[in-house]
This record gives structure tokens, C-alpha cells and sequence, in this order.
């Protein structure tokens, strides 16, 4: 899958001894290439837009440089309408007296839809029900997806989280990424919260000694091999077929 992203950023680095008004605000702008979606992205704008991803970033407020931005990544299959109306860039701010401060002064159509969106995307986190459109988006977007049987659970020191159980699993049959995963192989997975960009203390019910499920993951430094909880799908000829489906492009239609 090949994806087409546009990014505005903005930076301000305060100066000290003096008022906010002097800070100093840097705009940077770029178009690049090449990468998938990726599973966050799943649970970013995908479940009302499969096409398209609309994102933005804001670093922590007591890191030296207060940096926001806005992007949006289209898949092949974007519409025309969509491609056209987020990439609107509005320069008249270069030429004004007040000049670029926030990324919405170039972008404003896509920093208006994302505002827009966010209350709606925020829930959809929360309740994170794994509904076939969301399983077969993560599908389609994941690094990993496979048959997999857990062989063994032990605990393990994270950094932010404290311990927490983590299953190995053994590859049965991989659908992606054949020469990074054989079938055979042995590796461990951290299941991750959106919500909070923690590993879950706790495990899946699926996940159990002996039991076999499908694999939506993808690997992330410095973690390793990660899933969403939607990741862990159970397997069974229904969901089998989802997964294939989405893989080859076919996607179901999303239910409000």
C-alpha cells in the first residue's frame, strides 16, 4: 500500500526573562511517501474514514520546545473530493501582519475536520468495541497477521507499567511479513492501550496456554511485537475469512 502524507508543524521555543510574546514560533512544512497506515491509526480517523488518516501532535508542556502539528495520510483509494479539500494549504498568512502561528492557519480544512472529529474518535477509544470493521481495518494495516498458540505466559518488569504478564506465542501461519516471523517461531507480544500508550497489566481471556487465535500486530521500538486488543482475534472460519478479505483489499462497511 502506498500512502501520500502532508505535514504542518509548529514549534515555540520561550525565551527566558522575557514575555510570551517574544517567543519564538517556527512553521516547517513536508510531503512525503512510502509507508502504511499503522494500527494506532486504526482507532485515529480509519473507522470513519478507511481512506484516509487525519493526526495531529503536541509534545509535552514541560519539554523546552512546545511543538503542535497537523498531518493527513491518503491510501490509494482516497477520493479525489477528500484529497483536494484537506490539502487546501491557505498561504495568506505568509503575506499578513499577523503572521503563521498555529498549523490551522495553512491547513484549515483538515485541522477543522480533526477538531470536529476528535470528541467522536475519543469515545470510540473508550468503548473500543472490536466490531468486524475495526478487526478487518487492523487487518489490512497490521505488520503481523497470523494463527498463532500461546506457549507460555511470564511476567515481566516495564518501565512505566510495573510488571505485567506476557504471553509467547508461537507462529503457525503467517499472512505478512513471511521472512521477519517463520512459521515456527517463537516471540513475545505486548498488548497496548490507546487510550493511555501503556502495555495492559492484564491479559485477554483468549490468551491462554495451548490456545490458538489470530495475530493482528505490529512491531514498535523499543517494545517489540505489540497488539491492540482488537488484535486478538478468536479463530475461528467467520473471522478467518475477514481477515483474508481484508488483506486483499476487501473491507466490510463500517455501521454508524
Amino acid at each position: 500500500m502506498r500512502i501520500i502524507s502532508f505535514e504542518v508543524n509548529t514549534e515555540t521555543w520561550p525565551s527566558r526573562g522575557v514575555s510570551e510574546y517574544d517567543a519564538q514560533n517556527q512553521l516547517s512544512g513536508g510531503a512525503s511517501s512510502g509507508w502504511p497506515f499503522y494500527m494506532q491509526d486504526d482507532w485515529q480517523g480509519l473507522t470513519l474514514h478507511p481512506s484516509y488518516v487525519i493526526g495531529g501532535t503536541r509534545l509535552n508542556p514541560w519539554y523546552p520546545v512546545f511543538s503542535t502539528s497537523v498531518y493527513v495520510a491518503f491510501g490509494p483509494h482516497a477520493e479525489d473530493g477528500d484529497v483536494k479539500r484537506l490539502i487546501n494549504f491557505d498561504l495568506s498568512c505568509l503575506t499578513r501582519w499577523r503572521p503563521c502561528r498555529e498549523p490551522g492557519d495553512l491547513m484549515p480544512e483538515a485541522v477543522a475536520q480533526h477538531t470536529s472529529e476528535e470528541p467522536q474518535l475519543a469515545q470510540l477509544r473508550k468503548d473500543h468495541v472490536c466490531r468486524q470493521h475495526v478487526v478487518a481495518l487492523m487487518a489490512r494495516d497490521a505488520e503481523f497477521a497470523s494463527v498463532a498458540e500461546v506457549t507460555g505466559i511470564h511476567p515481566e518488569e516495564l518501565l512505566r507499567e510495573g510488571k505485567a504478564k506476557v504471553p509467547t506465542v508461537r507462529m503457525i501461519e503467517n499472512f505478512k511479513s513471511k521472512d521477519y516471523w517463520k512459521p515456527g517461531e517463537y516471540g513475545d507480544i505486548d498488548i497496548y492501550d490507546v487510550n493511555t500508550d501503556r502495555v495492559f497489566a492484564s491479559l485477554p481471556s483468549d490468551l491462554r496456554v495451548g490456545h490458538r487465535f489470530i495475530l493482528l500486530a505490529q512491531f514498535e521500538k523499543p517494545y517489540g511485537v505489540i497488539a491492540d486488543p482488537c488484535g486478538i482475534v478468536p479463530l475461528n472460519p467467520v473471522n478467518l475469512d475477514l481477515v483474508k478479505q481484508a488483506i486483499a483489499g476487501s473491507l466490510p462497511s463500517a455501521k454508524p
